[in-house]
């Protein structure tokens, strides 16, 4: 399922430096993100930039990157450039549109080259889906690869072509995000493609002296060329001035347009040279100055929680953003932006509160960061609602184990190293026998003896939660919603390699994921669960892991489970779907 929008075509002429005229397209006024009702929103959005150039977008309810795809027809062949995050099905999508471009064209096919911006997981994940399409060309994921490919003489310092038939595109190494990065430059519509490099948003950067010899020679390449827009494969900035969304956030409901201008780009240039490596030191005269909140390393920043590829980056980030002044080199290149350095440490925003967005979406904090309340840390009551689920609780309360054969490399159900317990026992407001919660550095965090729940005080029906959690790689626990008064419900688990092959995803007892998902040991991580009726489905790190439905629980608690393995938990959040 993907929203198809056909644009009208605006032509604008002007001086190409090969003595070709640019050929103008329109963006959209809006792209579609993801939520608020995930379940609700298309899944890719494709966009007709003009007659022969679309860009799609994936959902942020499918992957919470949401990247841009672009796809560029010539005469002769097509070159798609990135392949989506997560479970991707660009194939399907891109094969689509191929086939109505071929039938409104007249031919029979075309063939496609798959290039890369960078070789970062959320831009190749739906690589698989094109290795077996007719007439597709995978240019390799290597740097020798991709070099020979578009005929690249010397790797990074030149630059490579490739023709589509009537449309030429330039390839421009550019590496510092990703040492494999590239841009490409469309000579028929002055696009300038910048992949991960140049956006809307937080710009990563894991080599600075690389990432600012890459700056330079775009900036040079670009000289005499006609830039009618740059465009990244991310929008995370807002629309308000040195803010951005979150890593995870899937729905941006104000966020900053897509297209950048070559403005943007001297801009970079100039603020990474006032940089000149250095964190926080301020511009010279007439570039922008710099916020210095110390730069740090990435730990806590709960970035890597996402995506483990950027926990090793540099603390360097570039905020880039509107400004209130122009700076005068750029006034004949539509409007500027500001460039704010920024520590890693606190840069999702703060823990345990609501934004503005979520307060109007009609979000609540079911944890306050500080306190228990709202939670009830009880002693597990007989029921027999619930369902067997290895480590849940059965009948009687105690832990109960699914039955089936073990996986390989299960984890045991219960632990037998607890943390230490932070604040006394028996001072805490639990009952006699339960569970002992600390809250520690803003989480939730079980300790010591007994094993137990911690559960809400309210009863939920029909919403969508949020939790962040961080264990151990071998671990046992689960989210539970929709929990009677004493046990059962569903439990959303999170164990790696539960016996009976309830993974992490699955809910347990009800259904099992179709593939194999991962949390990221030690490190946080985010579920979404949405219970609608009987519709159920589980996002973990912004990718769908479970879509089903089922109707034994319609309402009730959430449960948190400790079986004595060390876990955390944070940013506890809910919305009520009202019907």
């Amino acid at each position: 399922m993907f929203c198809f929008a056909l644009s009208s075509v605006l032509m604008a002429q002007a001086p190409q430096p090969d003595g070709g005229g640019v050929r103008g397209g329109t963006l959209p006024v809006r792209w579609i993100t993801g939520g608020p009702q995930c379940m609700e929103v298309p899944e890719w959005q494709v966009h007709q930039y003009n007659e022969d150039f679309f860009i799609l977008r994936q959902s942020g309810s499918t992957h919470y990157e949401k990247p841009f795809l672009y796809l560029l027809f010539g005469n002769e062949k097509a070159l798609l450039e990135d392949t989506g995050a997560g479970k991707s099905d660009a194939a399907r999508v891109v094969g689509e549109i191929v086939a109505k471009w071929c039938a409104l064209k007249g031919r029979a096919s075309i063939p496609l080259i798959v290039a890369h911006s960078h070789a970062h997981g959320d831009h190749v994940a739906g690589d698989p889906g094109f290795h077996g399409m007719a007439d597709a060309t995978m240019v390799p994921l290597n740097v020798e690869g991709t070099r020979e490919f578009f005929q690249i003489d010397q790797w990074p310092e030149g630059t490579g072509q490739v023709d589509l038939g009537g449309r030429v595109l330039d390839v421009v190494p550019i590496p510092g995000h990703d040492a494999l990065a590239i841009a490409i430059y469309d000579r028929q519509t002055g696009v300038l493609l910048t992949g991960d490099n140049l956006y809307p948003g937080r710009l990563y950067v894991r080599d600075f002296p690389e990432y600012l010899k890459s700056t330079r020679r775009l900036v040079e390449f670009t000289r005499g060329r006609i830039v009618a827009h740059v465009l990244g494969t991310h929008i995370e900035e807002t629309s308000t001035p040195y803010k951005d969304y979150p890593v995870g956030t899937r729905y941006q409901p104000e966020e900053h347009g897509l297209a950048l201008s070559r403005g943007h780009l001297l801009e970079l240039k100039e603020a990474l040279e006032a940089m000149r490596g250095h964190a926080g030191q301020a511009g010279a005269a007439g570039a922008p100055r710099f916020h210095d909140l110390a730069a740090g390393t990435a730990e806590g920043s709960g970035e890597e929680a996402i995506e483990g590829e950027r926990a090793d980056w540099s603390a360097r980030r570039i905020l880039s953003c509107s400004t209130r002044r122009e700076m005068r080199h750029m006034k004949k290149h539509a409007s500027s932006i500001g460039l704010m350095l920024v520590t890693t440490v606190g840069l999702f925003g703060a823990d345990n509160v609501l934004t503005p967005q979520e307060k109007a979406g009609g979000w609540v904090l079911l944890f306050d960061g500080k306190t228990l309340n709202g939670w009830d840390s009880a002693v597990p009551q007989a029921a027999g609602r619930g369902r067997g689920q290895g480590g849940g609780a059965g009948r009687g309360g105690a832990p109960k184990q699914a039955k089936g054969p073990a996986q390989p490399g299960a984890a045991p159900a219960q632990g037998s190293n607890p943390r230490p317990c932070s604040t006394p026992q028996g001072q805490a407001p639990v009952a006699a026998g339960a569970s002992h919660w600390d809250v520690v550095d803003g989480t939730l965090s079980p300790c010591g003896d007994p094993a137990g729940y911690l559960t809400s005080k309210e009863s939920y029906k029909d919403f969508v939660l949020t939790v962040d959690f961080r264990t151990g790689e071998d671990t046992n626990s689960g989210v539970f919603i929709r929990s009677p008064e004493g046990n059962g419900g569903y439990e959303v688990q999170i164990w790696k390699a539960q016996p009976a092959g309830y993974n992490t995803g699955s809910i347990v007892g009800t259904a099992k994921t179709d593939g194999e998902f991962k949390f990221i040991s030690d490190q946080w991580n985010h579920y979404e669960i949405a219970a609608d009726g009987d519709h159920l489905v589980v996002v973990l790190n912004g990718t769908k892991t479970l879509d089903v439905h089922d109707s034994q629980f319609s309402d009730g608690r959430i449960r948190l489970q400790y079986q004595k393995f060390p876990i955390e938990f944070k940013n506890i959040k809910l919305r009520a779907i009202r019907h």
